[in-house]
């Protein structure tokens, strides 16, 4: 009638702790994933890398920022990078009717940045980088004299 000492199994407690932690880790695995965000539509208003630069660059536009308008390297994918002086971004920044006539960026300060963006790239890296999509001025040398031995 009554079971004895021993018999039974695991206790009701332990099964429904078991059931939740499976559940929660599962929930937690599922929205981490592409597929996860996808179907529940986590991430998707976050901008792109290249819309937040697009976004730097008005505020640095409108308040003339020299520093962050010529000289902010950002980068929006592999080995791609850009300043305000892009062509896509200059091509937003035309369509909302802000003005850049005023600012005046120097090349060779630009090409100092560049380098110092360069350093810190592998060999790889470099040969695939692009500044400004592949803007002629503006490309990694082939041999960077002072980078660290870590980037090779």
């Amino acid at each position: 009638m009554f079971t004895k000492k021993g018999e039974g199994g695991m206790p009701l407690g332990v099964i429904i702790t078991v059931v939740i932690l499976v559940v929660a880790a599962s929930v937690l695995i599922f929205i981490t994933t592409d597929f996860g965000k996808k179907l529940i539509g986590l991430g998707q208003a976050t901008p792109s890398a290249l819309e937040a630069a697009t976004q730097g660059c008005i505020i640095a536009a409108r308040n003339n920022l020299v520093t962050d308008y010529c000289y902010n390297f950002r980068k929006v994918g592999n080995e791609m990078y850009v300043n305000c002086e892009d062509a896509r971004i200059q091509s937003s920044l035309t369509q909302q009717g802000i003005s850049t006539s005023g600012i005046a960026c120097l090349k060779d300060n630009q090409k100092t940045d560049v380098l110092n963006i360069c350093k810190t790239l592998t060999k790889s890296q470099r040969n695939s980088a692009t500044f400004n999509g592949g803007v002629a001025d503006f490309k990694c040398p082939a041999v960077i004299e002072s980078a660290s031995p870590l980037t090779e």
